[in-house]
């Protein structure tokens, strides 16, 4: 949803989810053969957007909350631990309307969803954080 102000500044606010499969696996330094997976696989934000119009062309910046549920794995142990991680995100972008309810966006988001300790009350706890970059391309219809 997005309102022009006065002078072509644009303001807004965007809500978004998506199933994801994000994972990345190391090798625990402490134990030979002991891998750490962890797994993100849905997450979503709801953002404020600011910008400026130039005919069809919006230029914004863009930034709110951030969300995601994760889960990591301790092979050799068995054992698993999810949680909803939340946090903040912040980008910008460039959205151009082709037609009148249609446009296409190119847009980057920085994601950070904080400090996480995972298996609270084992004697394997870690905490850790939780960042990631994205890059989104996509189209939007607006009724």
């Amino acid at each position: 949803m997005n309102d022009q102000l006065p002078q072509n500044f644009v303001i807004g606010i965007e809500a978004d989810a998506s199933f994801d499969a994000i994972e990345d696996t190391v090798d625990d330094p402490f134990s030979a053969g002991n891998t750490v997976t962890t797994k993100i696989d849905y997450s979503g934000t709801i953002r404020a957007r600011l910008g400026y119009a130039f005919d069809r062309v919006l230029v914004y910046g863009t930034g709110g909350f951030a969300w995601a549920h994760a889960k990591t794995d301790v092979s050799v142990l068995g054992d698993s631990d999810d949680a909803t991680l939340s946090g903040w995100a912040a980008g910008g972008g460039i959205e151009y309307a082709f037609a009148d309810h249609w446009s296409v966006k190119a847009e980057f988001l920085h994601l950070d969803y904080g400090n996480h300790t995972w298996f609270a009350g084992d004697p394997w706890a870690s905490t850790a954080s939780a960042t990631a970059d994205t890059v989104r391309v996509g189209a939007n219809y607006r009724f």
